[in-house]
Order: structure tokens, then C-alpha cells, then sequence
């Protein structure tokens, strides 16, 4: 497992992306595998960047496994801000007229929609969000 922290921070967003997927070159992924990754990551990353911390700031770590066997790769986002489970909200109703609809959620319910799996637990005071897709 590869595994690094940055500052979560919006300006440490393009540092952590790329750690990411130059961490996955070695896979044969499509366009399209790379762009859902990488999507998928920063949404979630920008929710730890604005939601986890509040004002104080705080650590984000970044790991990510790839299981040749399987043919996955799992991404493991960690924090220890604020508690927070995304796999718990609501997801939107898409018939609604995009100006009725409630803020927020939408992002939430790409990430379950584009990964194969997306797991939440609660450890040791740390938020763990596990994103696994198949290549």
C-alpha cells in the first residue's frame, strides 16, 4: 500500500490528484477509468477540504492498493476531522426540476454510482472512505 499526507487544503487539491493517478500509471486504465477516477477523488477530496476540518484545518491521507489478482484498485481517504458517513445521505431525486432540488448530495451519489464499491467507517477518531474500482 502507497500512502502519503498533504494538507487539506484547496490549494494542495491538483498535488493530491496527481499523487493519485501517478500512483495508478502502471495500470492499463481507459480515458475514461482515469477521468472517473480522478473525478470521483476530487469530489471527494474537496468535501474533506471544506466539510472535515471547519476553520482549524487538518491532514488528509491518501493510500491507495491495487489488486492484480482482482484486477481493483482501492483508494483510502482519511481524515480526522468532524464525523461524517457521505454513504448515509439521502440521494438526490433526479425527476425533480434541478431548481427544486435540496443543495448538496449529488456528488455523494456520482461517487456510488461510478465506483464498483465505496465503503465508510468510523476509526480511532478518523473518518476512512474506501473507493474501489475495477480496471
Amino acid at each position: 500500500m502507497e500512502t502519503r499526507r498533504f494538507l487539506a487544503k484547496i490549494e494542495h487539491l491538483e498535488e493530491m490528484l496527481d499523487y493519485i493517478l501517478m500512483g495508478l500509471e502502471s495500470l492499463e486504465l481507459t480515458a475514461k477509468q482515469k477521468h472517473q477516477i480522478r473525478l470521483v477523488c476530487e469530489e471527494a477530496l474537496v468535501n474533506v477540504i471544506h466539510y472535515a476540518y471547519l476553520a482549524e484545518g487538518g491532514l488528509v491521507t491518501i493510500s491507495y492498493k491495487i489488486f492484480i489478482e482482482s484486477q481493483e484498485v482501492e483508494i483510502i481517504l482519511e481524515d480526522e476531522g468532524v464525523a461524517f458517513n457521505p454513504l448515509e445521505s439521502e440521494d438526490p431525486d433526479l425527476e425533480i426540476d434541478i431548481h427544486e432540488r435540496k443543495i448538496g448530495g449529488l456528488g455523494i451519489y456520482m461517487i456510488k454510482n461510478i465506483m464498483d464499491k465505496v465503503c465508510y467507517e468510523r476509526v480511532e477518531g478518523k473518518n476512512r472512505l474506501y473507493l474501489k474500482k475495477k480496471f
